[in-house]
C-alpha cells in the first residue's frame, strides 16, 4: 500500500510525465510535417513502402511479444494477461506505432534528400579516422573468418534479427507499465532519429565503402568489393 508521501510524489509526477509526452508527440509532427513540406514527393513516395512493411511485420511482432510478455509475467492465466493487457495499453500501442510510421518516414525522406542539400564530402577523412582508430581498415578485422557460413550469419543478423529486435524494443515500450522510463526511452529514440541520423548525417554526408570509388575515384575499398564478390551471400548487402 501507497503511503500518503509516494502517492503525493506519483500525483505530482503524472502532469509532468503527460506533458513531456504531449512535448514528445509535438517534436514527432514537427519533424515529420518538415519533411512532408520541404520534400513531398519523396514522402509521398515512402508512405506505401512503409505502410506494406508495417502492415507485415506489426502483427506477428505484437502476438510473439505478448505471447512472451503471458509467458514471462502472466504465466498463471496466460490469455486473461494478455487480454488485460491489451485492454489497459492499446491507446498507447496505437500512439506508439503511429508516431514510429511517420516518424521513420521523415528519417529516409531526409536520409534521400541529404544529397540536395550538401555533397557527399566526409569519406576520405572518415575513411582515415577509422584506420588511425583500428589500426587497418575496420573490414579486414571484421572478416577474419572468411567464409559463406560466417557471412550468412552476420547478414542475416544485420537484415534480419536486428531489425526484429529495434522494431520489437519500440513495440515493447509501449507495454511498458512505467511510464517515465517509457517515454524517457521514446525520447532518447527520437533524439537519436533527429541529431544522430538526420542532422550528423547531413553535416558528415558520407557514401559508405560500398560506392567510395564511385565517388571519390579512388579504389580504398577494393579489397572490401572483390571479398564480397566472391562470398555467396554478398549480394545481400551488395544488390543485384
Amino acid at each position: 500500500m501507497r503511503t500518503i508521501a509516494q502517492s503525493q510524489t506519483v500525483d505530482a509526477a503524472e502532469p509532468a510525465t503527460a506533458n513531456r509526452a504531449g512535448w514528445l508527440v509535438a517534436a514527432v509532427l514537427v519533424y515529420s510535417s518538415f519533411a512532408a513540406l520541404l520534400y513531398p514527393a519523396q514522402f509521398a513516395g515512402l508512405l506505401p513502402l512503409y505502410a506494406d512493411a508495417f502492415a507485415r511485420a506489426v502483427p506477428p511482432l505484437l502476438i510473439g511479444g505478448l505471447c512472451i510478455m503471458a509467458l514471462l509475467f502472466g504465466r498463471a492465466a496466460p490469455a486473461n494477461y494478455i487480454v488485460g493487457l491489451l485492454a489497459a495499453r492499446w491507446k498507447a500501442f496505437a500512439l506508439v506505432t503511429a508516431a514510429f510510421f511517420i516518424a521513420i518516414t521523415a528519417f529516409t525522406t531526409y536520409k534521400i534528400a541529404i544529397p540536395s542539400i550538401v555533397p557527399f564530402h566526409a569519406d576520405p577523412w572518415l575513411a582515415e579516422l577509422d584506420e588511425s582508430l583500428h589500426g587497418t581498415a575496420p573490414w579486414r578485422l571484421a572478416r577474419w573468418p572468411d567464409s559463406d557460413l560466417w557471412a550468412l550469419f552476420i547478414f542475416t543478423c544485420y537484415l534480419k534479427i536486428w531489425f526484429t529486435q529495434w522494431f520489437g524494443t519500440i513495440f515493447f515500450s509501449a507495454f511498458w507499465s512505467d511510464k517515465a522510463l517509457r517515454l524517457r526511452y521514446l525520447w532518447a529514440l527520437f533524439l537519436t532519429f533527429f541529431i544522430c541520423g538526420t542532422v550528423l548525417a547531413t553535416l558528415l554526408a558520407s557514401v559508405g565503402p560500398i560506392f567510395y570509388e564511385q565517388f571519390t575515384g579512388e579504389p580504398l575499398f577494393k579489397g572490401l568489393e572483390e571479398a564480397l564478390d566472391k562470398l555467396s551471400y554478398g549480394y545481400m548487402v551488395r544488390g543485384p
